[in-house]
């Protein structure tokens, strides 16, 4: 996911004061209730091999295995302020032997908010990072969908040269380019960070799903959710820098689009493997595997209410070898209690059993951040985003399938976030 920060307030506080207006009034009228299996029972289902179906006055919410390839908020009800309330975002991160490159283009309309860091696993992981912000978002252009055309970020405001593009192509991947200056977080020194990275789709198991944020109808999220997906391009950090020729990785997508709520909060965990043991058994036999693996789990801005009480998250899901698995129980992720990397991150079941167990830790190593307190304006962002390696064992039963996975983790690196946000 992402931070943000107003650097520019002169140019855009005109827009952020009617945005302030139009949010309050909006959230006003809409009273922020629990999501429960009862008021929305699809919520609670396992994915489903259809598309969400997303048309004017009719939205299917649920999780699908099958992204939908345009998004069409289109209502009078949803257009009504919807420059304001409506969030995009589309990061992908690869995790490489030697690398770790993560990437995301933020459109908030008002302002967006664009990265690109990689960090050097051989070099005491140091990071490189290329940052920029655009009022009204001069210069980047947001794609209609996940699997649909492009979305670009110019090298300045008024460039015509691409600094940052990602694009859907129609043979079944996502084509990440960069060609932007950024600066090591060891002594400050300016890096070019140039790349062409090719990440393939998990064909027909992604998770995609739409979600009544607040227990609203009318501020629906649509995310798709990929991990664990192969992926592979050159990498080169520097002038004169190591060329990364055809370097091999695991990668994963976050891919948003939401009339948000104005008080969001999360916390989240995002990880990739390549080689990553794996004990299944099937049918009576237990095989020990390698294989590609990637976990996406978040607290709080997607949660939902079981009939029994339990809060569970709807993005909750691991991925083995592309085959996609919804975890069914809850999770809970703790955070250190002086900062969050002042120590490791634990991520356990509530409820463990056999047929579902979630034990990990995450050692943050540094974090990349934002803070801005402009709450007298109604804005307000604390983000933390924590990068570093997980360890421990998922256990993990596909009922589909009829397959129960035990996967070991070791030093694999990935990110956390924690982030509170008026936006």
């Amino acid at each position: 996911m992402f931070g943000w920060k107003i650097s520019t307030i002169g140019i855009v506080a005109f827009a952020v004061l009617v945005f302030f207006i139009a949010n309050s009034l909006n959230d006003a009228n809409i009273k922020v209730q629990p999501v429960t299996c009862d008021k929305f029972p699809s919520i609670c289902n396992e994915p489903t091999t259809g598309t969400p179906k997303l048309l004017e006055e009719s939205i299917s919410f649920g999780r699908f295995r099958n992204p939908t390839h345009e998004i069409k908020f289109s209502s009078d009800v949803y257009r009504e302020n919807q420059f304001f309330k409506l969030k995009r975002w589309h990061y992908m991160a690869v995790n490489f032997e030697n690398y770790f490159f993560a990437a995301a283009i933020v459109q908030l309309n008002y302002i967006a908010d664009v990265f690109v860091y990689v960090v050097d696993k051989r070099k005491r992981n140091e990071k490189v990072e290329y940052h920029t912000q655009r009022p009204l978002g001069f210069g980047v252009k947001f794609a209609p969908g996940s699997m649909n055309g492009c979305s670009f970020v110019t090298k300045s405001w008024f460039s015509t040269e691409i600094g940052l593009k990602i694009c859907y192509k129609q043979e079944g991947y996502w084509e990440i380019e960069t060609d932007v200056l950024g600066y090591s977080d060891f002594d400050g020194s300016a890096k070019s960070i140039v790349s062409n990275i090719r990440v393939k789709r998990a064909t027909n198991d992604a998770l995609a799903f739409t979600f009544p944020l607040g227990a609203s109808p009318l501020r629906p999220a649509y995310v798709h959710k990929g991990a664990g997906m192969k992926a592979k391009g050159y990498l080169s950090i520097g002038e004169g820098g190591d060329i990364q020729q055809e370097i091999k990785g695991s990668s994963g997508i976050d891919w948003t689009h939401a009339l948000a709520l104005h008080h969001t909060q999360w916390k989240w965990v995002s990880f990739n493997s390549m080689e990553t043991t794996t004990r299944i058994f099937k049918n009576g036999s237990i095989e020990d595997r390698k294989t590609y693996t990637g976990i996406n789990l978040s607290d709080k801005v997607y949660d939902f209410y079981t009939k029994t009480g339990n809060r569970q998250s709807i993005e909750n899901a691991i991925w083995i070898d592309s085959r996609v698995v919804a975890f069914r129980y809850p999770v809970e992720i703790s955070m250190p209690e002086n900062g969050e990397i002042s120590g490791p991150w634990l991520i356990k079941s509530i409820k463990p059993n056999t047929e579902e167990s979630i034990d990990l830790q995450f050692i943050p190593i540094s974090a990349r951040e934002d803070h801005v307190d402009l709450s007298y304006i109604g804005l307000v962002s604390d983000f933390v985003q924590p990068y570093g390696y997980f360890n421990g064992t998922v256990t993990v039963t596909d009922e589909g399938e009829g397959t129960t996975y035990i996967v070991f983790f070791k030093d694999v690196f990935g990110v956390v976030e924690n982030h509170n946000a008026l936006w």
